[in-house]
């Protein structure tokens, strides 16, 4: 199973249940309004909000509503930041789920049982909102002490898995229905190799030439599935990156600049101001008097 660079501030650290079991699952009752900043995991994140409501922004262009009606299904690489979109407490349910284990549910119970990430947030019928909640419960029961957990655990995610892609087939999205398994693999690979590698200077046709693609086909693939430009996302890995080192120890803007792949700390100051709202000594000057 990958991991981020060490010099990567990308991705969240992963529990280590995850590591151990390949999944990750509790309930938590949430009461601040923090923002949390963007970021995004090497793994598969499912959230549901089971009371109050919370809004997720999807790769820094798309906002949905998240509460007890639907389910954010989020595929490894997606940024994605989550805030509470209502004044009470909100009771929200994680579970995180590895490529590795998500790729033995694909050979072992079905090829297609990942294909509900194809929809970062999915609308729930009354029946799957049952059944979730019903696999969910039995799930977060488990003890990780038993020593049938990992065996009872995941025949609980494959058949809530299989119970959401269900509902995705049924409501037939056209527009993420369209995105087929090849196409989110070479997505994922380029997700990755960015994550790795945005301090270098990325182009398209670096990317291009890696996966042996014209440069308008990988543009393309990286667009259906991720519902951003490459581009865009490029800029957005480095600004997360560079909001974690210029809150190091003696970090100045110059070096944060080059080591997030910019060329020129004049460049890094626009990206940065268009993404956050303020210059980097800003940003730094707001933290530090928290």
């Amino acid at each position: 199973m990958k991991k981020a660079n060490k010099n990567n501030h990308y991705y969240h650290d992963f529990p280590n249940s995850l590591e151990s079991f390949g999944f990750y699952a509790n309930k938590l009752i949430q009461h601040n309004n923090i923002m949390p900043s963007y970021h995004s995991h090497f793994h598969y994140e499912i959230l549901y909000i089971a009371s109050g409501a919370k809004k997720i922004i999807v790769n820094n262009s798309v906002t949905y509503t998240l509460d007890n009606t639907c389910i954010a299904l989020l595929k490894p690489h997606l940024i994605h930041q989550v805030r509470s979109a209502s004044p009470n407490s909100q009771q929200r349910v994680l579970i995180q789920i590895t490529a590795d284990l998500m790729e033995e549910f694909c050979q072992f119970a079905s090829p297609r049982i990942a294909d509900c990430f194809n929809m970062s947030v999915l609308k729930l019928s009354a029946y799957s909102q049952k059944m979730l909640n019903y696999f969910v419960s039995s799930l977060i029961a488990l003890s990780p002490q038993s020593p049938d957990y990992t065996m009872k655990g995941k025949v609980l995610l494959s058949n809530l898995l299989l119970l959401l892609t269900e509902e995705f087939n049924e409501q037939n999205a056209t527009d993420d229905a369209s995105i087929n398994r090849t196409e989110q693999y070479y997505a994922n690979q380029i997700a990755e190799y960015i994550a790795n590698n945005f301090h270098k200077s990325l182009t398209i046709s670096d990317l291009a030439e890696k996966l042996h693609f014209s440069k308008t086909h990988v543009s393309r693939i990286f667009k259906n599935s991720m519902n951003t430009t490459l581009h865009k996302y490029l800029v957005s890995v480095r600004i997360i990156n560079a909001k974690e080192m210029l809150l190091e120890d003696n970090a100045s803007v110059y070096s944060v600049a080059f080591k997030c792949g910019f060329n020129s700390p004049e460049a890094f100051a626009r990206a940065f101001r268009q993404h956050m709202g303020c210059s980097p000594s800003e940003y730094v000057k707001l933290n530090n008097e928290q």
